[in-house]
């Protein structure tokens, strides 16, 4: 795994295991080749585009945590993969955009969200997955949940703009408060109600989070 220490606005990944440690506002990434990147405890605000060569892989898990904004823009031709894994925890207001532009055929597009708000937190998610005409032959994925345990009121905004007839399209969302029915099980194995939460919250923010195969 490599461990990257990111200042510039520009960067370039050819078939890499990679760490980064982000230290700017804006960031672009070339992606080319089988790239797993882990994007943990960066908290500070990113525009973020990521920009698929043809026939690449994208595995990318990003957690972090208490962010004002984080802005995503994944811009993919052809017979590209990319996994967008995304777990956020905050206290205060988080204004996350994540999306994605098809432009040509064979492609799969996934994008993963769980979110968390407590205390004085509140998520505002908007994701966009785009399709162009004449394009065949994609699959787009929208899978947005949020957990509640303040009383924000969260707000979830899935967009699918399909253009092709020959595209698989399907959106999730969810955004509920954390399981009864897990607590209480928890409860009767000793554990309090605090711990028994935060084992589900972690759970639930950890699931998110896939390994390189």
């Amino acid at each position: 795994m490599n461990k990257l220490l990111v200042k510039e606005g520009i960067l370039s990944i050819n078939n890499s295991l990679n760490d980064l440690d982000i230290k700017t506002n804006t960031l672009t990434l070339e992606i080319s080749g089988n790239v797993c990147i882990n994007d943990i405890n960066n908290n500070t605000d990113l525009d973020l585009k990521i920009i698929m060569s043809d026939g690449s892989h994208l595995l990318y898990n990003r957690y972090n945590e208490s962010i004002n904004k984080f802005n995503l823009n994944i811009e993919i031709t052809s017979n590209a993969y990319v996994e967008f894994n995304y777990s956020l925890k905050t206290l205060i207001a988080s204004d996350i955009s994540l999306n994605a532009n098809i432009a040509g055929n064979n492609n799969i597009s996934h994008i993963n969200f769980h979110g968390i708000t407590d205390q004085k937190g509140v998520i505002k998610n908007v994701a966009t997955s785009k399709v162009d005409e004449a394009t065949k032959d994609n699959e787009v994925l929208e899978n947005l949940r949020i957990v509640t345990l303040n009383d924000a009121e969260n707000m979830i905004v899935p967009n699918l703009l399909v253009r092709s007839d020959s595209v698989n399209a399907i959106h999730n969302t969810t955004i509920s408060t954390v399981d009864k029915d897990y607590l209480f099980y928890l409860n009767s194995k000793g554990i309090n109600k605090k711990d028994a939460t935060k084992l589900i919250v972690d759970g639930f923010l950890k699931s998110n989070l896939k390994e390189n195969n």
